[in-house]
């Protein structure tokens, strides 16, 4: 306060100067660099929980906990996260954020240091310790360094010390592919803090860009003393305080300003974003997180590369989706043979069909128990079966007759003609490629069926394999909801398409009607 009065003449003159297009691009990156700083901490949360929680909902929980270090504290933020988000216990959300924090100030020493450097010192010194930072890094990650660091950090007389070294030991082991990325976002986020700062300083009138990233770097200092402080919530005054006594060269306005800014910015970017990711109806927990990816002879059951359950569940509602369009509603008895975990059980329940999930896995069949426990499953395999000659009518193999051929027992589907009742159906949701070995042809499925008294009724194709669209909701581009409307247009795109593709795989939906 004694800051602002002091430097008020000169602000009164100054803030209506200033380059609000500078002032608000500024703004933009220091949003986008707070948003990379949550990819960061994504990474982290991956390393312990694997994708528990989807990243809208754990973005939900990084921000209200950043806002929170405001007021009252960051130690509530870590309570909200440990009391709202129970799947994660309060000693893993410790260790997720204590590894954060400490990544946190490391790249804050180190952006501090080298810009300081680079304008104290000049370029070779700038360069030296950059290439230092670079080094502590890759060593810090070291899993001997890492546990030798922990070892003696456990070792001191100091409690504080035992938690934080107990805290990080889950990360000492971590991958390469995870050092990187945590470091690429890192270092991204901190590249647009600088870039944002520089915009601060051409916003201002008498300053440059240099001068916003060197005050910058100043005010990362200053960041770092209320940071370790804990006299307030966030440094409060600490770091404003300290920001004064390092920036004492330039205009005091100047100083007062970019202290205001630097801290309102902040506390703004966690504000805008907190409320972008507010919590939101559904299931926060990602039932895909935990499910089996490969069922007992190494096939898989959703992409591997899937790992945030995205493009599984699209699958799953464009799937349904083309169940209700192409065979409807109904209230007889249904057969999901080699069901899986159920993805299409459940669509079929939704349609109202009696539904009988059946799968040779008895571990995946209790990965389906686990997300619709009121279901029937049974464990079976084709072509021997616990069920009557007709006794159904529909029956479903999804994704079944690939599978079948892969480990050359095709025949066996002839069997599932027998299950069906009279003027009952047989659908096949398949994956089919023109002319590739690996893939059961069309010609194959049709005439196969239609010599054993069914009757085709409708062949559809429902998706293309690689497309544009499929990418965008796997990496999260495509809000959630927005996926209902996403394969409502695809459905329509694939409508026309009439001939089985070479180059890629298409998922084609065959109805098969049983004669008398």
């Amino acid at each position: 306060m004694l800051m602002l009065l002091h430097a008020w003449p000169e602000l009164r003159v100054h803030l209506p100067q200033m380059h609000k297009r500078w002032l608000l691009a500024a703004l933009i990156g220091m949003t986008i660099s707070g948003y990379l700083a949550f990819e960061a901490f994504h990474v982290l949360f991956r390393q312990m929980k694997f994708d528990l929680y989807g990243r809208r909902y754990l973005a939900h929980l990084y921000f209200i906990a950043q806002l929170m270090k405001h007021l009252p504290g960051r130690i509530w933020g870590i309570a909200y996260q440990s009391t709202t988000a129970s799947q994660v216990s309060l000693t893993e959300w410790v260790s997720i954020n204590a590894m954060y924090m400490v990544l946190t100030m490391g790249f804050a020493v180190w952006v501090a240091a080298t810009f300081t450097s680079l304008l104290f010192f000049g370029a070779i010194w700038g360069t030296f310790v950059f290439i230092a930072g670079v080094i502590g890094y890759v060593l810090g990650w070291h899993s001997r360094s890492t546990r030798t660091i922990l070892s003696l950090l456990a070792k001191l007389p100091v409690q504080s010390f035992v938690r934080l070294s107990i805290a990080l030991q889950p990360f000492s082991n971590a991958s390469v592919v995870f050092k990187i990325r945590v470091m690429l976002f890192f270092s991204a986020s901190w590249l647009l803090y600088l870039a944002s700062w520089g915009g601060f300083g051409l916003a201002w009138p008498g300053l440059d860009a240099a001068d916003g990233v060197y005050l910058c770097a100043l005010y990362t200092a200053a960041w770092l003393v209320g940071y370790l402080s804990f006299l307030s919530p966030s440094g409060l005054g600490v770091r404003e305080l300290a920001f004064v006594t390092l920036a004492h060269r330039f205009p005091a306005d100047a100083v007062a300003g970019m202290a205001v800014f630097g801290r309102i910015s902040l506390l703004a970017v966690d504000v805008v974003l907190a409320l972008l990711f507010a919590p939101f109806k559904g299931n926060q927990v990602n039932e895909h997180a935990n499910l089996p990816q490969f069922d007992d002879s190494g096939l898989n059951l959703v992409d591997p590369n899937d790992r945030r359950g995205l493009k599984t569940a699209y699958i799953s509602l464009l799937q349904s989706m083309a169940l209700a369009s192409y065979v409807g509603r109904g209230t007889g008895s249904a057969l999901d043979l080699g069901c899986g975990y159920g993805r299409m059980s459940g669509a079929l329940r939704e349609l109202g069909w009696d539904v009988v999930g059946v799968d040779p896995s008895q571990r995946v069949l209790s990965a389906a128990a686990t997300i619709m426990p009121d279901s029937k499953w049974c464990v079976g395999r084709l072509p021997e079966l616990p069920f009557a000659a007709e006794s159904f009518n529909l029956v479903i193999a999804q994704n079944l007759l690939r599978v079948l051929h892969l480990n050359q027992a095709l025949d066996v589907a002839k069997a599932i003609p027998n299950m069906v009742k009279p003027q009952g159906h047989f659908v096949v949701v398949d994956n089919i490629r023109s002319g590739h070995p690996d893939y059961v042809s069309e010609d194959w499925i049709i005439s196969t069926f239609t010599e054993m008294n069914l009757r085709l009724v409708k062949r559809v194709a429902i998706r293309k394999a690689r497309w544009w669209g499929i990418y965008a909701v796997r990496y999260g581009l495509v809000p959630s909801s927005l996926h209902e409307w996403l394969a409502a247009y695809e459905l329509r795109r694939m409508e026309q398409v009439v001939r089985p593709p070479t180059a890629q795989y298409h998922n084609v939906l065959y109805v098969f009607e049983k004669l008398i």
